[in-house]
C-alpha cells in the first residue's frame, strides 16, 4: 500500500518573461498554498495503456515500461533543473534571458537511485527498487531529456511497450500522447488518460514563425500534454514509444488560471524527446538489465513464455514473471499472478513468497482464468477506494509537484510554474 495522506493539485502562476521549469525549490515542502488542479491529457479519455506507471523522483511523472525490469521517463523527473526563464533553441541549445539566474535551465545531480519509487505501491517493501539510473548525456533540459531505470526485479504482471529506436517520428506522424495527472481540486485521478495527437515538428526545426522552435533530438506534437505528463510516451500506430515528453509552451496563456486552459488551444505546443535519439543508451539499459531489446516491428519476446497454471521452475518462464510452489506436490511450481496491487482470484490466496505478494493456488485449485492485473495498472475504470487513499498519500510525499517543464518564447510566451501542494 502506499502512504496515507490527501493530497491537492498544484497552483500554476504567471512569471514575469520567457520560461521556467515546474516546481520551486526555494519554496519549503508543507508550505501553504492555494488548492487548484494539476491536470492529465487535457481533451483525453480513460486509457487501458498499462505499459504506462508512474513514478516519484524529483517530483510525481509518468514513465513507461520497456521490460519487466526497466523503465524509461524524462531525464528531468530524476534529475533537477535549474529554475528560471529559458528558451530552446533550434540551433544554439539553451537560451538563458537576459535577466536569468545562473544555472537556469542546467540539469543538478541525478538523484540516487534508492530514492526514486516506480509504481502505485512503489514505497511498498514488496515494490521493486531502482538499482541503477542512466541518464542521457547533455547539461542541460534542451540538450538531452531520457533516463532508464534498471530495478532490482521485474515486475509481476507487467504489460510492456516496444520502442522505436531506428527513425525520428515524421511530420505528420499521427501519435497518442498518454499520461497520469490530477483533475480537479485535491482528487487524484488513477486511471491513465490518452488523446491523438500529431507531429508538427522534428528538429532541428526554426518553428517557421508558427510555433516554438525545436532542437536536434526532439519533436513538437499540438495540444494534449499538461503538467504531471513529464516522462510520459508518445505511442506509435505500432504501439511502439517513440518519444518522451519534456517541455509544454503555450503563447496564448496570458494570466494562468491553474486549470486545462493554461494547456489548451491551437498553439499549445508539447516537446518529445525522441526515442531514436539516444538508441545507443536504450540498448546498453537493456543490456545491463539483462533483457532482450523489444524494438518497433518485431515480435515481443516474451510471447512464448509460459501461461498461468503452466509448469514452471523460475518466474522469468512465465509471462507474469511469477512461478510459485502449487500446494498439491504432483504440480511442483506453476505460473501463478502477483497480488501486490490487486486482489488474487477466488482460487488464491495472496501471500508473501520470498520478499514478494504472489497468488498462491488453494489446495485442489487449478487454474484461474480471473487476472491479478499488470504492473502498476488498473483496470480502466480506476482503483479501488483503498489503493486511492494510498496513492494520494504518495503524491501527498512530494515536497514541489513537479510535472511537466512549461517553456515559451521570451518574447510571446509566459511561463508557467508550479508551487507545492497543499498536504
Amino acid at each position: 500500500m502506499g502512504l496515507r495522506g490527501r493530497v491537492t493539485g498544484a497552483l500554476l502562476v504567471l512569471a514575469s518573461s520567457g520560461c521556467e521549469p515546474i516546481g520551486n525549490p526555494d519554496h519549503a515542502p508543507g508550505a501553504p498554498d492555494v488548492a487548484t488542479d494539476e491536470l492529465p491529457i487535457v481533451g483525453g479519455t480513460e486509457s487501458s495503456r498499462s505499459a504506462v506507471i508512474p513514478i516519484l523522483g524529483v517530483g510525481f511523472c509518468t514513465a513507461v515500461l520497456l521490460a519487466p525490469n526497466l523503465v524509461m521517463t524524462a531525464k528531468h523527473c530524476i534529475t533537477p533543473v535549474g529554475g528560471g526563464a529559458y528558451d530552446c533553441d533550434d540551433v544554439e541549445g539553451l537560451v538563458p534571458a537576459p535577466t536569468a539566474p545562473v544555472g537556469v535551465g542546467q540539469y543538478g545531480e541525478v538523484l540516487a537511485a534508492s530514492s526514486i519509487q516506480v509504481g502505485f505501491s512503489g514505497d511498498s517493501p514488496y515494490a521493486p527498487r531502482v538499482v541503477e539510473v542512466l541518464v542521457a548525456e547533455g547539461g542541460d533540459i534542451c540538450t538531452a531529456d531520457l533516463a532508464l531505470l534498471i530495478l532490482d526485479r521485474g515486475f509481476d504482471d507487467p504489460t510492456l511497450a516496444p520502442v522505436r529506436l531506428a527513425a525520428t517520428p515524421a511530420v505528420g506522424e499521427a501519435l497518442t500522447a498518454v499520461g497520469f495527472g490530477i483533475v480537479t481540486g485535491d482528487q487524484a485521478t488513477y486511471t491513465r488518460h490518452e488523446r491523438p495527437v500529431n507531429v508538427l515538428a522534428v528538429g532541428p526545426d526554426s518553428g517557421g514563425g508558427r510555433f516554438d522552435a525545436v532542437q536536434p533530438g526532439f519533436f513538437a506534437v499540438g495540444e494534449g500534454l499538461c503538467s504531471g505528463d513529464s516522462g510520459s510516451p508518445a505511442i506509435a500506430a505500432s504501439g511502439a514509444a517513440v518519444g518522451v515528453a519534456s517541455t509544454l509552451s503555450n503563447p496564448d496563456v496570458t494570466t494562468p488560471t491553474g486549470t486545462d486552459a493554461d494547456c489548451r488551444g491551437g498553439e499549445a505546443r508539447g516537446k518529445y524527446q525522441a526515442t531514436s535519439a539516444h538508441a545507443d543508451l536504450l540498448r546498453t539499459a537493456f543490456a545491463r538489465a539483462g533483457v532482450a531489446p523489444w524494438e518497433e516491428g518485431q515480435a515481443d519476446p516474451r510471447a512464448d513464455l509460459l501461461e498461468e497454471g503452466e509448469a514452471c521452475d523460475a518466474d522469468g518462464e512465465c509471462t507474469s514473471n511469477v512461478c510459485v510452489t502449487h500446494p498439491d506436490p504432483e504440480r511442483g511450481r506453476v505460473c501463478s499472478q502477483g497480488c501486490l496491487d490487486r486482489a488474487c482470484p477466488s482460487d488464491a490466496t495472496c501471500e508473501t513468497v520470498e520478499g514478494r505478494r504472489r497468488c498462491v493456488p488453494e489446495a485442489g485449485a487449478t487454474s484461474s482464468e480471473e487476472g491479478c492485473g499488470v504492473a502498476g495498472a488498473r483496470p480502466p475504470g480506476g482503483a479501488g477506494a483503498g489503493d486511492r487513499e494510498g496513492f494520494a498519500g504518495l503524491l501527498a510525499l512530494v515536497g514541489v509537484a513537479i510535472g511537466l517543464r512549461m517553456r515559451g518564447r521570451a518574447r510571446s510566451a509566459p511561463s508557467l510554474q508550479a508551487r507545492p501542494p497543499l498536504r
